[in-house]
């Protein structure tokens, strides 16, 4: 009934007004409609079923009215977007436009220690929020993957609403929601989920999401960040690195001074869509 508050007092009666109107006369007719004139047993029987259809057309169209405009509304949708597309293209651009939650603040921070045989240690740690831009209460809990071939081990997650429940998990803990995938990758999932109420009803709710592990990889190589639902404004932050390697981030739209060691995407990504980052060994000058 929320969306149906909003309706403007015009638009209100125009939706009820011959309900009303029903209502009226089959009442008047009961009232006033005298008991010695013609057919007074056939106009008490039209009044009286006057007066149901009223009551019963007026619960049903305002306890019905959301959904009905909700499911007429998205039927419409769906056909005006990309209606010349087939419809598993159209299905993939709804699933898009319909998206609720939304990760900002989003921060992914290196460094780079040199261990034996040639390798280095990457330490990686991921910061962001999540906040839900949607109509309805959503649930949501973290996922971090990486491939069996680095190594990875998983230190520490922690998530939690303002004022609300925080889960953390240390590296021990966080075995138990660690599984293989078919591919050999390593994934967190299945850790205990919130509930982000729309921020239309709750202004400033927001998850705080905080992740770290590390992985093994070679001197010179690159590493890839994908992310897990809709981001925007990502950033790159290299805080160590041995000082014969150099550091990089580059993609269109991104902010990062020369001599700098940090990047900002200035623009969003979708579920799916990524940045990479390399290193490799600095050039000599003669």
């Amino acid at each position: 009934m929320a969306e149906l508050s909003k309706v403007s007092i015009g638009d209100g009666w125009r939706l009820v007004r011959w309900f009303v109107v029903c209502f009226v006369v089959g009442a008047a007719g009961l009232t006033v409609y005298p008991t010695t004139w013609l057919a007074q047993q056939l106009v008490e029987k039209i009044c009286d079923a006057m007066i149901v259809a009223s009551i019963i057309g007026l619960v049903v169209e305002l306890s019905s009215f959301n959904s009905v405009v909700a499911r007429v509304s998205e039927a419409v949708a769906r056909k005006m977007s990309a209606f010349h597309l087939p419809p598993a293209l159209r299905d993939l651009i709804w699933n898009t436009i319909n998206i609720k939650l939304i990760r900002y603040d989003y921060e992914r921070r290196y460094r780079l220690l040199r261990i034996s045989g040639g390798k280095l240690l990457i330490d990686s740690s991921i910061d962001f929020k999540v906040s839900n831009c949607g109509t309805a209460p959503a649930e949501y809990s973290p996922y971090l993957g990486e491939e069996e071939a680095y190594k990875p081990k998983f230190l520490h997650i922690e998530y939690g609403l303002p004022n609300g429940r925080t889960n953390a998990f240390d590296e021990e803990s966080l075995r138990r929601f660690t599984h293989q995938r078919d591919t050999g990758a390593y994934a967190v999932q299945g850790l205990p989920k919130l509930t982000l109420r729309p921020l239309t009803q709750v202004p400033g709710e927001v998850c705080r999401v905080s992740m770290r592990f590390t992985t093994i990889m070679p001197e010179e190589y690159s590493d890839i960040t994908a992310f897990g639902g809709p981001t925007i404004d990502p950033v790159i932050q290299l805080d160590e690195i041995p000082e014969d390697l150099e550091f990089m981030s580059p993609g269109d739209d991104v902010e990062h001074s020369d001599q700098g060691r940090r990047w900002k995407y200035c623009r969003p990504f979708l579920q799916g869509q990524h940045v990479r980052v390399w290193w490799r060994q600095r050039a000599k000058h003669e």
